[in-house]
């Protein structure tokens, strides 16, 4: 049932026969309205020039499975490369790996700062890059130095809920399958930038050849 999908999850409690909703559910299945802002907010930005205006924009507010599976939509069509032709067929290719792209949108769900109002997470696609960015800065025992070595979730009931709902495998693991699998599709490492406020990853276009 959905309770005790919450109560595995960590996100809801159970005593004296009452039943209690953690905030973490509310932000994962919630419904938003005008008196609840659940900060869970995602931008997906379309640049087909690398200078001038955006092409294409759409704002997200619902359920973070839903938008995770929107942002997934809107990215695939545009995530395709034709490598070659062998034979009579084009040999297909992606820009950016798909279980590297999974796990930068999870991570900037399940990191980001959600005590923060007014910052939207975003995923901006350029022409020749893809960046995925989380509002909040990294937390307080993580630095730049130690991204990818060592792990701190600010969000630990929220992660654990993507664990047990399939959508990541195992914590701890996402930078270093970025890593792997962008080198893997023939792109360059991961780029990571922490401006204050909010955490970047960018993915570049694969190398020619």
């Amino acid at each position: 049932s959905g309770e005790e999908l919450l109560l595995k999850m960590g996100l809801a409690t159970r005593a004296g026969g009452r039943f209690r909703i953690q905030s973490g559910a509310f932000i994962l299945f919630g419904k938003e309205d005008g008196a609840t802002l659940l900060q869970r907010d995602f931008t997906f930005v379309r640049y087909d020039a690398l200078d001038g205006m955006y092409a294409y924009r759409e704002d997200l507010s619902l359920p973070v499975p839903r938008v995770f599976d929107r942002l997934m939509e809107l990215l695939r069509p545009q995530n395709r490369r034709t490598r070659g032709i062998s034979g009579l067929k084009r040999q297909e290719a992606v820009l950016y790996p798909e279980e590297a792209v999974r796990e930068a949108l999870l991570n900037a769900f399940g990191h980001r700062d959600y005590r923060l109002a007014g910052l939207r997470n975003e995923c901006r696609l350029y022409p020749d890059r893809l960046e995925i960015i989380s509002a909040g800065a990294l937390p307080g025992l993580i630095s730049m130095e130690t991204l990818g070595t060592r792990h701190y979730s600010r969000n630990p009931k929220i992660m654990h809920a993507f664990m047990i709902l399939g959508l990541v495998e195992e914590l701890g693991q996402g930078i270093p399958l970025m890593r792997s699998a962008l080198k893997r599709n023939g792109n360059p490492p991961p780029e990571f930038s922490d401006s204050g406020e909010v955490f970047k990853v960018v993915f570049r276009s694969p190398r020619s050849g």
